[in-house]
């Protein structure tokens, strides 16, 4: 009899185990189909908590063998008070990160790489500015430099940036909004940067840096500039590899075409 109690609660145990070991195996299979959904939507929250703003996105890629997470049509949406459209378009966005940081609540970059194609900057029929209601443009004005509360401090190595355009319209004027469009087309990379307020304020920055916006608007770019000084310093230039397609194709075909009228001013005659 004891032999045969002895078998039985084996066998029960063993069941147990199984069981156990497949509804393991189910959530993993789980977290494996649905990793993408899963971190898609805890970057937008992340993101929304670092700007104070709408944010959403379009394909997500989670890497399966290596640390690397690809983004595309990420949008930074106008807060309230303002026409509801995209502040910030950006068609990609990559990172290759340090796991084991990440599991300690620490977001290490190895490398992050972000392409700016257009910063809307908005002035409302109140002369307020919707780049004010960005959290780390508020955090700037207080100096402060800590993460908000409830998110991971984050640490870049290295930011490979490139922005296209921006756009400015200003609804505080009589007759209707003006707009006017400047071409940045830049790309440049940095190093060590140490918290979301100083990767927000470099954006903005280097967005407006080439602009006359902030003289338009009295926005403070000084105070930009001192909460990055020592990244501005690692500033490497590099060449753009894409704008948006369609652009880079107009400039590169503008460009041969003033190239040939140069080489050959009058056209060839024709055989007769």
């Amino acid at each position: 009899m004891g032999k045969k109690i002895k078998i039985k609660r084996v066998r029960k145990e063993a069941m147990n185990l199984s069981v156990v070991l497949c509804l393991l195996v189910g959530l993993l299979v789980l977290l494996f189909v649905w990793r993408n959904a899963i971190v898609k939507v805890a970057v937008e929250k992340g993101v929304e908590a670092v700007t104070g703003l709408r944010v959403t996105t379009g394909t997500f890629n989670l890497g399966l063998y290596k640390s690397v997470v690809k983004i595309t049509d990420l949008k930074i949406y106008n807060p309230d008070g303002f026409p509801k459209e995209v502040m910030m378009d950006i068609p990609e966005v990559s990172v290759s990160y340090n796991l084991p940081d990440i599991l300690k609540k620490k977001v290490h970059f190895y490398e992050m790489k972000i392409h700016l194609k257009e910063l809307v900057v908005v002035r409302n029929q109140n002369k307020e500015l919707n780049l004010h209601s960005l959290k780390s443009i508020k955090r700037t004005k207080t100096e402060e430099s800590t993460e908000p509360r409830g998110l991971a401090a984050l640490k870049i190595d290295q930011l490979d940036l490139q922005i296209g355009q921006v756009v400015y319209k200003d609804f505080s004027a009589k007759g209707g909004a003006s707009v006017r469009e400047f071409s940045v087309y830049q790309r440049e990379q940095y190093k060590d940067i140490s918290n979301t307020k100083s990767l927000i304020s470099l954006i903005v920055f280097k967005a407006l840096a080439k602009t006359t916006v902030a003289t338009l608007t009295n926005f403070d770019l000084a105070a930009l500039r001192g909460a990055i000084s020592d990244t501005l310093k690692t500033a490497v230039t590099l060449p753009i590899t894409s704008i948006a397609g369609e652009t880079i194709q107009v400039i590169k075909g503008t460009t041969q075409a003033i190239t040939n009228t140069l080489k050959s001013p009058f056209p060839a005659k024709q055989a007769p």
